[in-house]
């Protein structure tokens, strides 16, 4: 609606800050949610879901599949926004025509790679396709709508990068090196609770010292 009433009245440097304002906040989200449900999609899977027929083997399937289906988190975020900034500018026709291309590349991906990596490559697919589109879209917006002040954006953008990458490298050493929560944790739940509430802290506290 924000945008929409921009739109209408002409307000055009309002807009772009509405819509800076948004893929900031929307990616600030994204990023880290992106990055953490990779490092914690096997406990996750093994707390919501291993128990009865559902076994070891399963959740290691179903967690790789969660992991390339996050690849595309900021893109799917990311596309809301843009696409109803369009729509604002009266132009619904371009993120259709994109979407249409989007559908068949989405199909030929799942196609092909649903043979050499299952289930994983419809996920890996989406998040391709998710992202592709993103791109596109942001290209088009970018020279229809200069106001969003894009160098300003990606100078935001790269603090939280930052504070992303801060927080992968805690997890990171809390999955992959000697302090490997699944040797020292044996319950799903809580390596879950350990991830979580590590990758949190840790991207607070470097987004506080980053501003």
């Amino acid at each position: 609606p924000l945008l929409s009433t921009k739109a209408a009245q002409g307000d055009r440097v309002g807009m772009g800050e509405v819509v800076q304002r948004g893929i900031r906040m929307s990616l600030f989200i994204a990023l880290p949610s992106s990055i953490g449900l990779i490092f914690v999609a096997h406990p996750l899977v093994a707390t919501l879901y291993q128990r009865g027929e559902f076994d070891a083997a399963d959740t290691q399937r179903v967690a790789a599949t969660l992991v390339y289906y996050s690849l595309g988190i900021a893109a799917y975020f990311t596309q809301h926004i843009v696409v109803r900034t369009f729509y604002a500018l009266q132009d619904s026709r371009t993120p259709a025509r994109v979407s249409l291309y989007m559908v068949a590349l989405n199909l030929l991906m799942n196609l092909s790679l649903v043979f050499v990596m299952e289930e994983r490559g419809l996920a890996l697919s989406t998040s391709i396709s998710a992202t592709v589109q993103i791109i596109w879209l942001l290209a088009r917006l970018r020279r229809v709508l200069p106001e969003v002040g894009w160098s300003r954006l990606v100078l935001n953008l790269s603090r939280t990068v930052l504070a992303t990458a801060a927080m992968a490298v805690a997890l990171w050493v809390l999955t992959s090196s000697g302090l490997s929560v699944d040797r020292l944790v044996g319950q799903s739940g809580i390596q879950l609770l350990i991830l979580v509430v590590t990758g949190v802290a840790v991207y607070l506290l470097a987004a506080r010292a980053l501003r």
